[in-house]
């Protein structure tokens, strides 16, 4: 049928749902400029349908290895590797492949930005040789929201790892 009609709205709505059922994630990345390009769904329909399709494509290609990993994250639309949710997919898996670094560094310029509590924690869980980093950048941070309790606990968590019991107790407080 998208041969003989590859322009017909339903055909296109039809498509998209049956890829979805499906969870071809990769199918429907493909489709997803021709949705676009004839209106087949509302626009926010169809923000909420690109954003969901891009992070279930990214968590699928995540599991590939490291180079396809970057490649495929470069490929994502900039609007999304600002956001939280691919950034602790993307995050989690450097760290799984031992990048503490450039976790940290991708944590480190979100949080700059968004103070996104999942990604809080991951930043306090990271176990870096460097902690004055860390220390030092949340510090800054609190800076900024000095009544924030999230950064008072990511502090204090990282205080705790490196047996520092004075310092966590007073951030944990």
């Amino acid at each position: 049928l998208q041969e003989l009609a590859p322009r017909h709205k339903y055909i296109l709505h039809l498509l998209k749902e049956i890829y979805l059922k499906l969870s071809d994630w990769p199918e429907l990345v493909t489709i997803l400029p021709t949705l676009k390009k004839y209106k087949v769904l509302p626009e926010n329909e169809y923000q909420l349908l690109e954003s969901q399709v891009y992070l279930e494509n990214f968590k699928t290609q995540i599991t590939k290895d490291d180079e396809s990993q970057l490649i495929f994250w470069q490929k994502i639309p900039k609007k999304y590797q600002s956001q939280p949710d691919f950034i602790q997919i993307y995050v989690k898996s450097l760290i799984q492949q031992n990048k503490l670094e450039d976790a940290e560094k991708l944590l480190r310029k979100s949080l700059k930005q968004n103070i996104s509590e999942n990604l809080l924690k991951i930043y306090a869980s990271l176990n870096l040789e460097q902690i004055q980093t860390q220390i030092s950048f949340l510090e800054s941070l609190l800076k900024n929201q000095p009544n924030n309790p999230k950064l008072f606990f990511a502090l204090g968590k990282i205080y705790m790892q490196k047996k520092l019991w004075g310092q966590a107790k007073i951030n944990l407080e």
